[in-house]
């Protein structure tokens, strides 16, 4: 009795094999773009809120970090965050922050950040902009059946081959790619709902000038939506550059506000960490 498929010869199977993978990779982004939570309508005026719906954790770090050195309670001395003498913050994690031991490394700025930072994602859970962990991670599973439908007519073929004493190297190197396709998806997934990247577009269309020449008082949003680069040739460029040397959260303006409709396999839980 015949094993169909799996009896092919090598050259056949692969040239299968990637074609499958195309065809596969296109129905998981299509299935991720379906199933998408829609969310509800909203807009973002708050600069937290926009950094954590964006980029995550690391961006909302930033922002804090840019408001302060914005209103004198920060500097940046030799690659590091000082607290200037009588400065006062205006929320409790700003307090929490000017009160740590100077210098202040980022690590040490970031977990008080991140404490915050949960807070502000159930607000946007609440306002139907963010997804809950677990829906986004059945999305995301479920984004990611053909590509591992896919990997199981490999294994399927590699064993097979191997009972046969055929060569598998090629069809195992194709396999780990997949493998590896289905991982970068599903590690970078975004909990973005329809209705919170809508929000996220638009405050990027609304602020574009700010990529340019941000005002006093702007440069908490415009990092929120475009990143410390915005930065870069204003008064607050020694932090964009000591942002840029440890590796910071920018590469690309806001990030999720497209694509694939990002809780596919892809953009696991996106950078909310």
């Amino acid at each position: 009795m015949g094993l169909g498929v799996l009896d092919w010869t090598a050259g056949p199977f692969l040239t299968l094999y990637v074609l499958l993978y195309i065809a596969c990779l296109v129905a998981s982004m299509a299935i991720a773009r379906a199933t998408l939570a829609d969310g509800r309508p909203g807009t973002l005026a708050d600069p937290e809120e926009a950094a954590v719906l964006g980029r995550g954790r690391e961006r909302l770090g930033e922002v804090i970090a840019s408001r302060l050195l914005e209103r004198g309670a920060l500097k940046v001395e030799k690659g590091k965050l000082v607290p200037q003498p009588g400065a006062r913050g205006e929320s409790a994690t700003e307090s929490a922050i000017l009160a740590l031991p100077a210098p202040i490394a980022w690590s040490p700025f970031r977990k008080v950040t991140d404490a915050a930072a949960g807070e502000i994602e159930k607000r946007l859970v609440r306002r139907g902009l963010l997804q809950e962990d677990g829906e986004a991670m059945r999305a995301a599973l479920f984004a990611c059946l053909p590509l591992f439908g896919l990997l199981l007519l490999g294994l399927a073929k590699a064993v097979v081959g191997s009972s046969r004493g055929h060569p598998i190297g090629f069809l195992v190197f194709f396999m780990v790619a997949t493998a590896g396709t289905i991982l970068v998806r599903w590690l970078g997934a975004s909990r973005q709902t329809r209705a919170g990247k809508d929000a996220l577009l638009n405050a990027v269309e609304r602020a574009d000038r700010l990529k340019l020449a941000p005002a006093h008082g702007e440069a908490a949003m415009a990092v929120a939506l475009f990143g410390t680069g915005v930065l870069a040739t204003s008064a607050l460029g020694d932090f964009h550059r000591m942002r840029a040397t440890s590796g910071g959260s920018d590469s690309g303006g806001s990030g999720d506000s497209g694509g694939d409709g990002g809780s596919g396999c892809g953009r696991r839980l996106r950078r909310l960490r």
